[in-house]
Parts: C-alpha cells; sequence; structure tokens
C-alpha cells in the first residue's frame, strides 16, 4: 500500500485500539501507533521512513531486500521481547508500536505482493482478492475502514445495538418476503 494509505490505517489503528483500551490516550502511545504503520518500510530506501534514515534502510535492503524481514511476524516478536525486556520500555508504548506494525502488514497482506510473514520462510501470504498498490480498489478499502471504525468509535457497541437489531430485523423481514 502507499504510504498516505499506511499512515490512514495508523491513525484508525489508534483510534480504534484507544476506544478498545488496548492503549491509552497518552500521546506516547498514539504516536507509538504511528510510528510502528511506518516501520516495516525501512526496508525500502525511497520510503517516507527510509528517506529520512538511510543509514538503516540502505543495508536492511541490501541485506533482506523489500518486504523481507520487516514484513514479518518475527520481526514484531523480537521487537518486543527487545523493548519490553532488555530496554524496558513503558509498555503502552510497545503495545501502540506493535499494533501500529501489525497494522502495516495486514495493510501489505490484502495486496498482490504479499508478504512473507513467517519469515525466514520465503512463502509470500496474501488476501484471497488482492488489489493492486494505488488503485482505486485500495482507496475503497481504506475509505470503508475509515467509516465503519469512525462508526464503532463513535457510537460504540451499547448505542449500535438496538440500530444493528432493527437493520437485522429488516433484513430478515425482505429476505422472507414480508414487508415490515
Amino acid at each position: 500500500m502507499q504510504f498516505s494509505s499506511h499512515l490512514t490505517v495508523g491513525a484508525v489503528t489508534a483510534l480504534v485500539s484507544v476506544k478498545a483500551g488496548w492503549i491509552g490516550l497518552e500521546s506516547l502511545d498514539i504516536l507509538a501507533v504511528l510510528l510502528g504503520c511506518m516501520l516495516p518500510d525501512i526496508d525500502h530506501p525511497h520510503s517516507a521512513l527510509g528517506r529520512r534514515l538511510k543509514v538503516l534502510s540502505v543495508p536492511i535492503s541490501k541485506v533482506f531486500g523489500h518486504r523481507g524481514i520487516t514484513h514479518s511476524l518475527l520481526i514484531i516478536a523480537a521487537g518486543m521481547w527487545l523493548l519490553l525486556y532488555k530496554l524496558q520500555a513503558p509498555p503502552g508504548w510497545v503495545t501502540g508500536l506493535a499494533l501500529g506494525y501489525f497494522s502495516h502488514l495486514a495493510a501489505d497482506f490484502m495486496t498482490v505482493a504479499g508478504i512473507p510473514l513467517l519469515w525466514p520462510w520465503r512463502q509470500r501470504f496474501c488476501f484471497p482478492l488482492p488489489i493492486r498498490t494505488g488503485s482505486l480498489s485500495e482507496h475503497l478499502i481504506v475509505a470503508l475502514l475509515v467509516a465503519s471504525s469512525v462508526t464503532w468509535t463513535a457510537c460504540g457497541n451499547q448505542r449500535c445495538q438496538p440500530v444493528l437489531l432493527e437493520l437485522q430485523m429488516a433484513v430478515a423481514q425482505f429476505s422472507a418476503g414480508t414487508p415490515k
């Protein structure tokens, strides 16, 4: 996916994560999600992060290539272990970083190129109906994600329940052929 899509998905991930109680409303937790959503593309020297950190991006790209180790579950597990147990980073910050990182992987999983989720096994995994990066499909999926997440966040489970039940009943009656 494109940088703007990853950043949008990261922002939505932060919003949903705060609402779900996975991270706090602290600015560092939210910034960690936004950093995490960009971090996997450190393996691409022309990415937004790669251009700013060429000293890291170029060597990683040469050794692993784009969508290599940085697009795997291994790096999330190793990174969380390092941050929590060796560097003793705040748990909310580590959770935010992991959630943002995972949002990036989930977005790239939806593309034709897929991701090597179980690196070093080189098999790439992708969504059964993959999309092309930069396509109208990418923009539609991101827009739907934003709309559904904002709706869920604004309305919450309790207040949406009657609306969803009413909608469910209307669909059931329509499919049964009896008007409401």
